[in-house]
């Protein structure tokens, strides 16, 4: 039996820069979320959530921002099943036109044109910056080098990296 798979249009800027307001992600709710997935979460009376999944020490749950602007949740896993659904993120992309011709309001380059050398994993962007671990993990959490988080793998945009080094340089 195949497992069911949800498309869902992100609404809301809490997973910014990973994962943007615009993007399509296809998600699935048959699936236990594990600590770092990207999840959707839909309350009884509410408007979707889209956060991260965090396992506190505790064992308590934290649906967290990935950025400023927005808020993270704390609750058990019981009470949040409890009240609504749990998605996990399983992919995204991007749309980057409407049917009606009208450009999303942060325009990019469509992905269809990037190809596997356009991006870089986490140790080759490490590698090339001569930085330790933390250091590059500040520079993606930022938004300083643009890269994409899916689960627990990042992909480092090439010319957001080439870029970064031009600034440093000047």
């Amino acid at each position: 039996m195949a497992i069911q798979k949800r498309e869902i249009t992100v609404t809301e800027k809490a997973l910014e820069p990973i994962i943007p307001v615009g993007a399509t992600v296809v998600c699935c709710g048959k699936i236990a979320p594990e600590p770092g997935d990207f999840i959707v979460y839909f309350p009884e009376n509410g408007v979707p959530l889209f956060r991260k999944w965090r396992v506190l020490k505790d064992r308590t749950i934290l649906l967290e921002a990935q950025n400023k602007d927005s808020d993270s949740y704390r609750s058990t896993a019981e009470e949040l099943k409890k009240r609504g659904k749990i998605y996990v993120i399983l992919s995204m992309n991007r749309t980057f036109r409407t049917l009606s011709g009208d450009a999303p309001e942060r325009a990019e380059e469509p992905a269809a044109s990037a190809s596997a050398e356009d991006f870089l994993t986490f140790p080759e962007a490490m590698a090339i910056l001569k930085v330790k671990r933390t250091r590059m993990y500040e520079l993606l959490q930022s938004g300083t080098i643009k890269a994409s988080k899916l689960g627990r793998l990042w992909r480092i945009e090439r010319s957001s990296l080439n870029e970064f080094i031009r600034g440093c340089r000047k």
